[in-house]
């Protein structure tokens, strides 16, 4: 049975994304359609105190970017790369069911 929301992943990486160059560890650098985003989080700071920060991460179809494993490296055409530290899948059973991946910033072009 197809699911209402089958397909979805890939309209909302054309309507929200854009083409990022993805490199998965050990591979060759390709584009893939992806949403990257740089929002605020909260976590714990040193003294116990919530502190806000930034969290990069990149979302889009797992089947397109599950090669991607701690390490990879990812360019969203900001003038920095980034590397994965790790996936966060959905949840979701649809074949074109998001993965999420948390970024650090590694490099920035002046």
């Amino acid at each position: 049975m197809t699911s209402v929301f089958a397909g979805m992943t890939g309209i909302l990486d054309a309507v929200l994304g854009d083409s990022v160059t993805v490199q998965p560890k050990g591979g060759a650098e390709r584009a893939e359609q992806a949403v990257f985003r740089e929002g605020p989080v909260l976590v714990l700071g040193r003294d116990g105190q919530e502190v806000t920060t930034v969290l990069p991460t990149l979302s889009g179809d797992r089947l397109k970017l599950q090669d991607l494993m701690r390490g990879s490296t990812v360019k969203p055409g900001n003038g920095k790369t980034y590397r994965v530290l790790s996936s966060m899948p959905s949840g979701s059973p649809a074949d074109d069911a998001r993965l999420t991946l948390k970024l650090e910033m590694i490099s920035a072009s002046a």
